[in-house]
Parts: structure tokens; sequence; C-alpha cells
């Protein structure tokens, strides 16, 4: 949840941009919030945070890694960039946090980026 919401705020669509954020972590990360890993002030944001952009490849879900990659696709430097979208939802501050027309746009342009040889193939 929400850390607004542990402090009786009101739900709102803040609190949707941080579930998303918080789920888009999960996914590339493979790890959840409540891993045995985390506690106190190190969690599931600050673990991710402190690995980028260095450290990406530890702390991505290394199925990713080896599922279908073609040989030489910058995957650092995309996973780093999707991480960081979802560190932007994850903004302490629900003012602080990424619009979703934000978000839609950052992956938009990460796809045309990275997979603009297969958009192509596709027509």
């Amino acid at each position: 949840a929400a850390p607004e919401y542990g402090m009786g705020g009101q739900i709102s669509i803040h609190g949707d941009v941080y579930s998303f954020g918080i789920l888009l972590l999960e996914m590339f990360s493979g790890k959840r919030p409540t891993n045995e890993l985390f506690g106190g002030n190190f969690t599931l944001c600050s673990y991710i945070k402190s690995a980028l952009p260095e450290r990406v490849l530890d702390v991505a879900d290394k199925l990713i890694l080896h599922n279908g990659l073609r040989i030489g696709f910058p995957a650092a430097e995309c996973l780093t960039m999707v991480l960081e979208v979802g560190l932007r939802c994850c903004e302490e501050s629900p003012m602080n946090r990424c619009a979703m027309g934000d978000v839609v746009k950052e992956f938009i342009s990460i796809k045309e980026r990275f997979f603009k040889a297969r958009r192509g193939a596709r027509h």
C-alpha cells in the first residue's frame, strides 16, 4: 500500500501510481516487497535504487535475462530505464510521483528505442 495510506491519507490516483510502480519493480526484480531481504528502511525501492545503474543486472530477475533476448541486446540500459520509471512512481510523496500519462510516454519511448526493429517486422 502507498505510504500515505498508512498515515490515514485519502485513497487517490497517486496511491494507484505507487502500486503500479511497486508492481513494475516486482516484475523486473522477481522480488516482492515482503521478501525477507527487506526490513526497516531497506525496502524494495531502496534495493533497486541502490543498484542503479551500475548493478542493475544484479537486481534483475534472472528469468528476464535468459528469456529470448537477442545477442547484443542492451539489457542493462533497457532495464535501468524501466526500473527508473518504477522508482519515479514509488516516490514517498504522492505529489512527486509521475503522472500515468508521463509513464505511458516513457514506455512508448523505451519501446521505440529498444524494440523498433521488431515493430517493423510485424507489418
